[in-house]
Parts: C-alpha cells; structure tokens; sequence
C-alpha cells in the first residue's frame, strides 16, 4: 500500500486520522492544539495520530501530527462555504476517519462525509 497525500503531505498508511468533534479556539497553535489532544480527548498528542480539529464557523480545519522530529501544523480555509463534517455522537470527543474523507475535507468537498 502507497502513502495517502493530505494536501501536500504524505502519511503512513497505518496513520490514524481523528477528527475533534467540538469546535476549538483557532487562535491556538502546536502547543495549545498538543494541549486540546491531551485534555479534552485524552490521547497524546505525540502517539502519531493526525489530529483535525474545527472552528465555529466550519470554514477552517487545522491538523495536528506528530513526525518523529517536531509536530507539523497544517491550516486549511475555505473561501466560500463550510466543512460538512460528519455529526458525531453526543458522547463522542473524537471519531476515526479515513485519510479518503481527510483529503475530501481538505480539498474543499462539501457534501456530507460518513465516519
């Protein structure tokens, strides 16, 4: 199996994608988000897992990962409209979701994704 290409990065084919389910304050960066990782969904921010978080509004992502040399903070806005991001459950701070609806995500796609 290849790397799947998020934006212009590459990802291990084994890299779990999460997707925070509540919307962050996008005026944080590598530490607050590592921050976020570890406190409000209870993962290490560190365990090279790529984390995607939300604003308010829906109309910018922001992707955690760690790499074994530092973290890469990636940053994507839309223009016009806003992410349709899968609804997850109440209970749920996080849900698993394919490198495929990442890649959608980031690219712009705005029907609704499954998880």
């Amino acid at each position: 199996r290849g790397r799947a290409s998020v934006g212009q990065m590459k990802l291990r084919p084994e890299v779990t994608v999460r997707l925070a389910r509540e919307p962050v304050d996008f005026r944080k960066q590598i530490d607050g988000l590592a921050m976020v990782v570890g406190r409000s969904l209870g993962r290490d921010p560190m365990c090279g897992e790529l984390f995607v978080f939300h604003n308010r509004r829906r109309t910018a992502l922001k992707a955690l990962y760690w790499t074994p040399n530092g973290f890469v903070l990636l940053y994507k806005r839309l223009e016009r409209h806003g992410f349709k991001l899968p609804v997850l459950p109440e209970t749920a701070t996080d849900a698993e979701v394919s490198t495929e609806a990442l890649q959608a995500l980031l690219d712009g796609f705005t029907t609704r994704l499954s998880i």
